[in-house]
């Protein structure tokens, strides 16, 4: 696979993280792709340690529930916190695994899958500005849902997490949130993407800072091979090439 497509696979990553297409919309071009394993030892299967009260899963949504994920999307943490009470699921999922913790990451979620799904018609330089654009989400109403059970790491079938969206959307105060909360900045999606290459594709150089300060390993690779700095020079994203370069030389280096 070719660096360029490689890219694709990452910013592919970032739309699917609304759309929930089918696999094969991330290989347009219909050849295989072959995989490599990450070096990283973190995966998305330790996320699920502790998450096993994830409900919902190829089921139907109580009404509860479906409140619950409607207040989250309108970032009413107040209207949250009384459904939590009342027992709405903090970790109940939808067909495509998203929890009321990533829709309160994103906002209008139906909104941002719908432009996600237009910009995959157009071109990720045209169409991931306008993803990011329309995230709106809210560090209370976040807050209110970890503090009633939400899973920090729970991740879709494609291994996307609230940390992702946050990172995507250039949200310092919802990332930092769940950072403290217990968000792992090294787990991985299932084609081995991270959360630093999603703030390196968007160009959100305070994110990338951010994770790097607090554990993020700027040296990780997908499973095709591709780092957070080469994702972000190939998206043009140059001072972010800068800030990964100096995070990985060596101290002390005259190079």
């Amino acid at each position: 696979m070719t660096r360029v497509a490689a890219l694709t696979e990452i910013m592919m990553f970032l739309f699917v993280s609304f759309a929930a297409l089918p696999l094969w919309a991330a290989n347009q071009s219909g050849a295989a792709i072959p995989g490599r394993e990450p070096r990283a030892a973190h995966t998305t299967a330790q996320a699920k340690s502790g998450e096993d009260g994830a409900r919902g899963a190829g089921h139907e949504l109580s009404e509860l529930d479906r409140n619950l994920r409607e207040a989250a999307s309108l970032g009413d943490a107040q209207r949250v916190k009384a459904l939590l009470q009342k027992g709405a699921g903090p970790n109940s999922v939808d067909k495509d695994g998203i929890t009321p913790l990533m829709i309160a990451v994103v906002g209008d979620i139906e909104r941002v899958r719908g432009i996600a799904v237009k910009g995959i018609a157009e071109s990720w330089q045209k169409g991931l500005p306008k993803v990011i654009k329309a995230m709106k989400g809210d560090a209370a109403t976040a807050l209110a849902l970890i503090q009633g059970g939400a899973a920090v790491n729970a991740a879709t079938s494609r291994g996307i997490k609230a940390l992702d969206l946050a990172a995507l959307g250039g949200n310092p105060a919802l990332v930092t949130l769940l950072l403290d909360r217990g968000a792992d900045a090294n787990l991985r999606a299932k084609r081995g993407e991270t959360t630093l290459m999603v703030a390196s594709a968007a160009g959100h150089d305070s994110i990338v800072k951010l994770l790097l300060a607090r554990g993020a390993d700027p040296l990780a690779q997908s499973q095709d091979g591709i780092t957070a700095a080469a994702v972000a020079m190939l998206a043009g994203n140059m001072e972010i090439v800068k800030i990964l370069t100096k995070a990985t030389t060596p101290k002390g280096s005259t190079f």
